[in-house]
This record gives structure tokens, sequence and C-alpha cells, in this order.
């Protein structure tokens, strides 16, 4: 009996998109880029987010500040604008 194996395209996850208080800010595959994406955008949640994902999407919300690296490896955050 012939054993089944996955193509490489049946291995490779699906991209997703990501919103943040709804707004789509891109597209991840994981949670840990979910992360990347939001650290590279330079947001910073204030409080703990409620996060959520569903078939076509990561869903994050929670209170916004903007974050940026200040002298040495400090960060500094803005208020929400």
């Amino acid at each position: 009996m012939p054993r089944w194996r996955p193509t490489h395209g049946a291995l490779q996850m699906q991209k997703k998109k990501v919103y943040v208080n709804d707004q789509l800010i891109g597209e991840a595959r994981t949670w840990g880029e979910v992360h990347a994406l939001i650290r590279k955008q330079g947001l910073l949640f204030l409080n703990k987010p409620g996060a959520a994902e569903g078939p076509s999407g990561f869903y994050i919300s929670g209170t916004l500040g903007r974050s940026s690296v200040g002298l040495g490896n400090q960060r500094k955050t803005k208020p929400p604008e």
C-alpha cells in the first residue's frame, strides 16, 4: 500500500492578515511572525491585549502606544495619537 506523502505546498502554512484594533497592519503565518510584525511597526500595547486567530486572520485589540528605540536599548513610550 503506498504511503501518503505531503507535497511541499501541503507543508506550507497559509499567510493570514493581521489586524490590530480592526486595522490591517500586514500578513503573517504564525504568532511568532505576528509578534515580529508588531515590533517592526513600532506598536506597543499599554495593557495586555486580547488576541484571537481565525481561519483567515490574526486579530489583536488593546490600548496602543508607539515605541521608539532610545539611547542604548531603552524603550520610550509615546502617548497614543
